[in-house]
């Protein structure tokens, strides 16, 4: 009973089971972890130190410090079809991307250069080509060395990661069965569509959202891709078969001899951060210490989420979900929400902001977004005349005040004026003349606010809808006389060298 109860006693609510912190002050750029204190700027360096990493391992160890590839290598423009549900299809496998076409030359150079040939291989007597098992496997360990750099960079320069279940599972290309990939290059930027979610299972749906790594480990993963993964294809096709061909082919993580898991991953996570941190941090734990820093500086990036689905969905009338289907955007995955789709990449680039990444010759994600048409955009528009009162007036002065001095009682006498119209429209409706006042000299201004109507009666009568006033002194004459003024004259261009004159 009590190795029972050992086990039993593990099953505890969520709540009970948080990780609880603590800082050095309110800064909300420390936090103590382990009895360390972790600041954002340490978390900064970490992944700058993993870039640098990377690089030096493609230098040396996988492109064999040859100058026939370029580390500083860019993919350039992208061209990538999110919808595209086609078997096999993502950016790498698009004969629109240039850089498609040279995903063989590193086995071409192993193949065939001088200080290669003969390395990683040799030709049988019937003129094939037989790979050598050291060699390559060794080969293929570095490449997973150089994964699991960039899985610890990936996962910590996205904000919000994902679990390492579903980091493990995501595919580079679409796969026979209907599973879709979730690794996309969208508006220049490597980004890795979420769908997994704790409540996927009781709903029936997946939940999405975009996270986007440091632009430098984003380009990386693409160079990787492109020009390593194909030839470690093409080993694990020779040793180990089709299956570990196709893993290692559709797959972030092909792991050499079997599939990556999560534990490995959480593993490499420790390891890295332990050596270069002196903190061991697992996914999970990291997990928590990325929403510490991110909870405390929501406030200060609250405007970059202040528009939501929800706010537009009940101005539309409808549901979020009945929103959602309207004013399709071709280039997002299918099924991912407007909305969740930026607010989820802004998250990653409100992340870069705080570790202060470097931007790498390129724009950060979050500038980049701020370059959305209307963003940031949201400056009262202001007449001359009150730019002057109000935009430089003293400091002390409240705009708001001002704004109304100017302006409410405009907007009052506006509000006076139609309703007295719509008194007057339904009297006139009735059969009932009111008692008019004294006729108003024609030299004065006229204040009348335009019934609705007038437009519409208008077109009813030419029997045009595109119809309108030719000037707001042509309506203002209607509105008059079909107010029945006492006293009034208006006089109207009828042609070029004639006025005619009109007395009611």
């Amino acid at each position: 009973m009590y190795l029972i109860k050992r086990y039993l006693s593990r099953f505890v609510s969520a709540e009970e089971g948080t990780l609880r912190f603590t800082a050095l002050d309110f800064s909300g750029d420390n936090i103590i972890v382990a009895g360390k204190v972790l600041r954002l700027r340490d978390i900064g360096r970490f992944v700058e130190t993993i870039i640098d990493e990377v690089k030096e391992l493609f230098r040396v160890h996988l492109f064999f410090g040859l100058d026939v590839f370029d580390i500083n290598w860019s993919p350039g423009v992208v061209h990538e079809e999110p919808r595209n549900r086609s078997v096999g299809y993502s950016c790498f496998q698009d004969p629109a991307n240039t850089f498609h076409k040279h995903k063989f030359d590193l086995v071409q150079t192993i193949l065939t250069h001088p200080s290669l040939r003969g390395r990683f291989h040799f030709v049988s007597k019937e003129g094939g080509i037989v790979w050598k098992a050291g060699p390559c496997f060794a080969y293929m360990a570095f490449c997973h060395e150089a994964e699991m750099l960039l899985f610890s960079g990936t996962q910590t320069s996205v904000g919000e990661p994902a679990r390492a279940s579903e980091i493990a599972s995501n595919s580079v290309r679409n796969v026979t069965g209907g599973t879709i990939r979730n690794i996309l290059d969208l508006f220049q930027y490597f980004c890795m569509m979420g769908t997994f979610n704790k409540t996927s299972h009781f709903t029936g749906r997946d939940v999405t959202m975009m996270r986007v790594p440091h632009p430098e480990i984003g380009r990386l993963w693409i160079l990787y891709l492109t020009f390593i993964r194909p030839t470690v294809v093409v080993w694990q096709d020779f040793f180990s078969g089709r299956g570990a061909a196709v893993r290692a082919r559709d797959k972030l993580f092909f792991g050499p001899y079997r599939p990556v898991t999560s534990f490995e991953l959480s593993q490499n996570l420790s390891r890295h951060t332990e050596r270069l941190l002196k903190i061991k941090i697992s996914v999970n734990l990291w997990r928590h210490i990325v929403t510490w820093f991110l909870n405390y500086h929501s406030v200060q990036f609250q405007e970059h989420h202040a528009l939501k689905r929800s706010s537009l969905a009940d101005q539309s009338g409808h549901s979020e979900e009945t929103h959602a289907l309207y004013a399709g955007d071709a280039r997002l995955p299918p099924g991912m929400d407007f909305h969740t789709f930026f607010d989820s990449m802004r998250t990653s680039g409100v992340w870069h902001r705080l570790v202060r990444f470097a931007n790498f010759g390129r724009p950060s994600l979050l500038e980049a977004m701020e370059r959305l048409p209307g963003h940031n955009n949201t400056e009262l528009a202001i007449s001359p005349a009150l730019d002057k009162e109000i935009l430089h007036a003293s400091p002390t002065e409240n705009m708001a005040e001002g704004i109304q001095s100017k302006t409410f009682s405009d907007i009052l006498q506006a509000i006076t004026q139609s309703r007295a119209n719509d008194i007057a429209a339904l009297l006139d409706s009735m059969g009932i003349t009111p008692q008019c006042a004294p006729s108003r000299a024609l030299t004065q201004p006229v204040t009348h606010m335009i019934h609705p109507s007038r437009l519409h009666d208008l077109r009813k009568f030419l029997n045009n809808d595109s119809a309108s006033f030719k000037d707001p002194q042509q309506a203002l004459a209607l509105e008059l006389i079909r107010g029945k003024e006492p006293s009034l004259l208006v006089i109207g261009p009828t042609g070029a060298e004639c006025l005619h004159c009109l007395f009611i």
